[in-house]
């Protein structure tokens, strides 16, 4: 017996996107403290990362629907779920967002396991909203709950999350290191080597407002042409037909040979090649890619929503569009265009920003702090 107090984070997911990145990144700092396991609910790429990073995992499928009205499979699930938290000796479980604590919150409950909630997306404020009153429900059963941004904790209080359950802890990142032989080799390879480019990469997900971009683009293409757009990604699992639909929307003559569809990739591999990372989100809680691409030196353009003004401050370290609309994110990249100077020189403050205040191991840190705090709680009562 090691003697260290036992941690077991619960993963709904099984691909890698930020989420996914964030947990792993306190896994493996957290570890050196706490004796830390994972419970994941699929099959997938996460679960490879996790073998190659030695963390000791279990895999207990979830209900393929997770509503609480597919009662027989969600109880099913949960009486299995209930066994292993009972015989685990887990002081903590630790939900890595909302659908891994909707499926866990009842069998940690009646199986005397405090939980920790990380909070990674914004609450629709929209009144008797789905995630709203389930928000409120599932905060009920919780002990701390960790949002990623002052947007998302302001979201939980709007939606009746009582505020001293919150912390703020922001997601952080070992930096990532630009390349200029990488960078010529993509410009090259897609023709873009004298061109200025915006680009964008991850998976293509309906909230993410690639249409946004889209529609931009054509707007951009219609006061200068040498300018090109590139997205490297893939339709979400499960909805394969967005990409469809976005590859058609781009097709359009007016965007042909100015708008690149690169397939998915490594972010390290076609990051370096832009002159601008757009994150079109119009409320983003708090993107990683944000902190990824200003890691490399590379400014970040983005609506001024969610997280993102937490990140970035306008002309200093990245650009902020105040308004959310295709026809002023087409501006604000022209004009960022015009001063390549005044772009280096954000791109320089954007690497800088990440080194010095969103490291992981600050992030780890007060993470364990606050897992610490609801340890020492618990042994007090």
């Amino acid at each position: 017996m090691s003697g260290k107090k036992k941690i077991i984070f619960a993963e709904y997911f099984s691909f890698i996107g930020g989420g996914q990145i964030v947990l792993l990144n306190l896994l493996k700092g957290l570890r050196k403290t706490y004796d830390v396991e994972v419970l994941l609910m699929k099959e997938g790429p996460f679960e490879t990362l996790l073998k190659s990073n030695k963390i000791k995992y279990t895999i207990i499928t979830a209900p393929k629907k997770p509503r609480y009205r597919y009662v027989f499979a969600y109880f099913r699930f949960a009486k299995t779920a209930y066994d292993y938290l009972r015989n685990s000796g887990a002081s903590i479980l630790y939900g890595n967002g909302f659908l891994s604590l909707k499926l866990m919150a009842l069998p940690a409950y009646f199986a005397g396991v405090q939980m920790i909630w990380h909070k990674h997306i914004i609450v629709d404020k929209k009144p008797l909203s789905y995630f709203g009153l389930n928000a409120a429900f599932l905060s009920m059963f919780v002990k701390k709950i960790v949002c990623v941004s002052y947007a998302v904790m302001r979201s939980m209080k709007d939606a009746g999350v009582k505020s001293e359950k919150m912390a703020v802890i922001h997601n952080g990142m070992d930096p990532l290191t630009f390349s200029k032989t990488q960078r010529n080799k993509i410009r090259a390879k897609y023709g873009m080597k004298d061109s200025f480019v915006a680009g964008t990469v991850g998976f293509f997900r309906r909230n993410k407002g690639i249409e946004l971009l889209i529609d931009a683009a054509e707007i951009a293409l219609k006061k200068g042409k040498n300018i090109k757009f590139l997205i490297a990604g893939k339709g979400a699992q499960g909805d394969e037909e967005y990409e469809k639909y976005l590859r058609e929307k781009a097709g359009n003559k007016s965007l042909k040979n100015n708008f690149i569809f690169a397939g998915y990739g490594d972010r390290k591999l076609f990051v370096p090649a832009f002159d601008v990372f757009v994150l079109p989100s119009p409320a983003e809680p708090f993107g990683m890619v944000t902190l990824e691409a200003s890691s490399m030196t590379v400014p970040v353009v983005a609506f001024n929503t969610g997280g993102t003004p937490e990140i970035i401050k306008d002309g200093v370290n990245g650009y902020l569009v105040n308004e959310v609309s295709a026809e002023a994110l087409a501006a604000k990249l022209f004009d960022v265009m015009k001063n390549k100077k005044q772009l280096t020189k954000t791109g320089r403050a954007a690497g800088k920003n990440v080194k010095e205040n969103f490291t992981v191991k600050e992030q780890v840190d007060k993470t364990a702090s606050l897992i610490q705090g609801v340890i020492d709680e618990q042994n007090r009562g």
